[in-house]
């Protein structure tokens, strides 16, 4: 065997039993001990900009979701209140009137569709949905993630 297979292989068996970490940084517990951008980076106003929308686009839905989920959490039942649909866990809260035009749970709504809501908390395990029959009419049985 040639010389530089032997140490290829001697490489290949040291990595394989060599534990790695990561370099270990204590999180900062205050805000003055958060470091600031190196000495002489300049952030221009459209980085910034782009940054706070990127903060908004990405932020705003988990933190819609997560007042979404503790509001949710304290609702004994399904209920209708205002016209929006707040529902408890695994349950959902059906309409079952027109929807008014001065809501605004619903964009645009329709007044031929029978609107539903309800939040899936699957961390006990999974969750078994049954959709009536609707014979030949159209539905839609939206779920989202």
């Amino acid at each position: 065997m040639e010389t530089k297979h032997i140490l290829a292989a001697a490489l290949v068996c040291a990595l394989a039993f060599t534990t790695t970490q990561a370099q270990q940084v204590p999180l900062p517990k205050t805000a003055a001990e958060v470091p600031g951008p190196a000495a002489g980076t300049a952030m221009t106003k459209e980085y910034v900009q782009t940054v706070g929308r990127m903060a908004y686009v990405w932020g705003w839905p988990l933190v819609n979701m997560g007042n979404r989920s503790i509001a949710f959490n304290k609702l004994p039942a399904p209920g209708k209140i205002g016209g929006v649909l707040p529902a408890a866990f695994n349950s959902v809260c059906m309409l079952t009137g027109y929807v008014s035009p001065d809501q605004r749970a619903v964009a645009c709504p329709n007044q031929d569709v029978a609107y539903g809501f309800g939040v899936s908390q699957l961390d006990q395990g999974p969750l078994v949905l049954q959709v009536p029959d609707f014979g030949d009419r159209f539905w839609v049985f939206a779920l989202y993630d």
